[in-house]
């Protein structure tokens, strides 16, 4: 999988117009999610509830 094909998390700022569209947005963390194969398998999550 390329780089810009990966699941991420991104918190920042964005700006808006006085019509409320987005005029500016400053990215100030981003966090790549991990691949779902290296996710824990959900029938191992349901057991623990």
């Amino acid at each position: 999988m390329g780089e810009l094909e990966k699941r991420v998390s991104i918190g920042g700022i964005v700006k808006y117009s006085g019509r409320g569209i987005a005029t500016s947005i400053i990215a100030e963390r981003i966090s790549m999610f991990r691949p779902d194969s290296k996710l824990t398998p959900l029938s191992e999550i349901t057991n623990l509830l």
